[in-house]
């Protein structure tokens, strides 16, 4: 059975029997919030990036180091762009081909072509407006550095994570979006499912459930990790409306740092 932990933003780290996995890894830009603690690093057997955004990609170099050089694995093209823009050698980055499964320890893993939510005009003006709040003044001074790491990270590709220890079934999404086209696992014991960028989230996230159907939804992705860019989601409407709709669908909203399981 597989353990889980949130470490804010999209991390996770995701524990086996014998193996262990970390997702899109961030140290959060909020001192307000709790942060990443390095030391979860150690031991672990990868690491696992949906796509190339400054909150998946921009500390990789430092916790690549901390972690001891375990390996990062991506879709190619984003390995490529890895190592040509994020300090990354080449020896650190394992490229993947898309739909061919590949065993880590004793999980496989499979990377899927997903898509990223679409940065709405209505959020990107509500965002614009908080940061005129003086409430938010701040965190303002952040916004500078914050939009040169999201002009120097461009996404690059979009990838959803499939992992599967061979008693559950995973799939991690990093931003919320499916290809249209894409096939993935139907029913999945665990969906990790991010709740940020567009003013229609829950709309989103609803539809992405009916699509996959999952067993246990974990959201993510709902902390205020990087102000002014970023903020904090209730996740309340999205588990009201899926365990609404779903009576057999449990919804996870977990706690920064203590681990869980979905049985």
């Amino acid at each position: 059975m597989l353990e889980l932990t949130w470490y804010g933003n999209a991390t996770l780290r995701i524990r086996s029997k014998d193996t262990t996995l970390v997702l899109d890894p961030f140290l959060s830009r909020n001192p307000a919030l709790p942060r990443f603690d390095s030391t979860v690093l150690s031991g672990i057997d990868g690491i696992l990036v949906t796509h190339g955004h400054f909150d998946h990609t921009a500390d990789l170099p430092w916790l690549v180091r901390r972690a001891g050089g375990v390996p990062v694995h991506a879709a190619e093209d984003l390995a490529r762009h890895l190592t040509t823009s994020r300090d990354l050698a080449r020896h650190d980055v394992q490229a993947v081909t898309l739909g061919e499964p590949l065993a880590v320890g004793d999980m496989t893993l499979t990377a899927l072509r997903a898509r990223h939510v679409h940065l709405d005009l209505r959020l990107k003006l509500s965002t614009l407006l908080r940061m005129a709040c003086p409430t938010r003044w701040n965190t303002l001074r952040q916004a500078p550095s914050l939009l040169r790491e999201h002009a120097r990270c461009p996404e690059v590709s979009c990838t959803a994570w499939v992992i599967d220890d061979g008693d559950q079934t995973l799939v991690h999404l990093g931003s919320l979006g499916l290809d249209s086209e894409g096939r993935y696992p139907e029913r999945p014991d665990i969906l990790a499912l991010p709740l940020q960028g567009n003013t229609h989230i829950v709309d989103l996230g609803v539809q992405v459930v009916a699509r996959l159907r999952p067993r246990t939804v974990v959201v993510h992705h709902i902390d205020d990790a990087f102000p002014p860019l970023s903020r904090t989601i209730d996740p309340g409407p999205f588990v009201h409306r899926v365990t609404t709709r779903w009576a057999d669908t449990r919804v996870i909203v977990p706690c920064h740092g203590v681990p869980f399981v979905c049985g």
